[in-house]
Formats: C-alpha cells, sequence, structure tokens
C-alpha cells in the first residue's frame, strides 16, 4: 500500500481555469502566458513564483531551486523530510502568498509587484512568530519570541522588557489582538490570542483581509 499524504498531487492538480470551465480551448497561465498551467506551475516555476522567491531569498532560508524541481509525484513530500521546521514554515507562507496574487491578478486585476509582497511577507512571518506564546518571556501585550528565526538575516540580540503580561481574574479569559498592515496592497492580517488566568493558552487564530484602507481599523 503506498502512503497517503494530502500533499502528494499537489503538482498534478489542475487549475479551474477557463479551459477547465470549457471557456478557453488552452490552459496557457494566465501571469506569464508561456506555459500550461497547473498547480506546480503557478507555486514554482512561473516567472512570477520564480522573481518573487529569488527576492524572499534575502530575508528567509528557502529551499534551493533543484529541491524544488519536480523529479517525481513525491517531489513535496522529499522536500517535507529534507528541510527543517523554519526552511518549510517559509516556503509554505511563500507558497500560500504566491497563490494569493496569482488570484488576485486573474479574478480581481490587480497587478503583482514583487516590492509589495517582500514587504508584506516580512511584516507578516514577523507578526506570526511574535504572537507564539512562551510563558515566562511575554511583553507587555502577552506575546513571545519565536523558536526560530525567520530569515538568513543576522538579527540583534532581544531587548529584555521591563512590561509582562498581566494575566485576567481568576475564573476569566484575556483575548490579545495584534494586526499587521501593507499600505501599499491593502493586504492585512489579523491574529487572536486567548488565555486563562493560569496563562494556559486557549486559542490562536489569525485571518488575512485585504482592500484596507487603515490599520487603526484591523483591531475593531
Amino acid at each position: 500500500m503506498q502512503p497517503i499524504c494530502c500533499f502528494c498531487d499537489v503538482p498534478q492538480q489542475k487549475l479551474p481555469n477557463k479551459k477547465y470551465r470549457h471557456l478557453e480551448q488552452q490552459d496557457v497561465c494566465q501571469l506569464c502566458g508561456q506555459h500550461a498551467e497547473d498547480v506546480y506551475h503557478a507555486l514554482v516555476p512561473c516567472p512570477h513564483a520564480l522573481a518573487l522567491r529569488q527576492a524572499m531569498r534575502e530575508h528567509w532560508v528557502l529551499p534551493s531551486e533543484q529541491d524544488l524541481a519536480k523529479v517525481d509525484p513525491y517531489w513535496l513530500m522529499m522536500l517535507i523530510h529534507n528541510n527543517s521546521l523554519e526552511v518549510l514554515t517559509n516556503v509554505f507562507m511563500l507558497f500560500w502568498h504566491t497563490w494569493s496574487i496569482r488570484n488576485k491578478v486573474i479574478h480581481e486585476d490587480i497587478c503583482p509587484f514583487i516590492a509589495s509582497s517582500v514587504t508584506f511577507l516580512t511584516r507578516y512571518m514577523t507578526s506570526l512568530t511574535n504572537i507564539r506564546q512562551q510563558g515566562e518571556c511575554m511583553d507587555s501585550k502577552g506575546k513571545r519570541c519565536a523558536e526560530f528565526v525567520a530569515g538568513n538575516v543576522q538579527r540583534q540580540p532581544a531587548i529584555q522588557r521591563t512590561k509582562y503580561w498581566v494575566p485576567p481574574p481568576q475564573g476569566t479569559f484575556k483575548i490579545n489582538v495584534d494586526a499587521a498592515f501593507n499600505q501599499l496592497s491593502g493586504d492585512a492580517a489579523v491574529g487572536v490570542v486567548i488565555r486563562d488566568w493560569k496563562v494556559s493558552l486557549k486559542l490562536t487564530t489569525w485571518r488575512i483581509l485585504s482592500h484596507c484602507k487603515m490599520q487603526r481599523r484591523l483591531k475593531l
């Protein structure tokens, strides 16, 4: 019996493009106009995906282009097996944003800008890693430093904070909310953390928002 993995068929999946809906005879990628469009092409070899990946290599540790090459149907399983949690976190975040940009270009006729994507991804990853609970080491908003560094850029040591997260009264919960906003693209993300009076983590969640006008409205 062959192993089953939800990622195994990703490179072979056909996209619900115009050919799939019988609106066109060819399934050419609508971003590059050069190759047949499937999920693997949209995420890896498409020129836009490649340009964004090369730009993000200056900020994140990512797999080599050789590791991303589809040499067999199980390339993604091998990618997961051969890379660390840090690298996988970066590459899957990049895949998610690449797919999001593709949908915006096709369905909303938005022109993609590599610089805007780099700014959004770096800030969003920083926001996500900072929101993870660390227990003893918390800042005034109840956040903690990440367990790993999201990029290959050397960072300065974190400054010891004098303020700490204050637990809620006994028998109650405390909700902390934070947001990240990209003024160039209008993309935003909101994260929520809920803890009880024992500092036990009860819930973490996040949501992606589009076409936001003002950053201060994200927490409302």
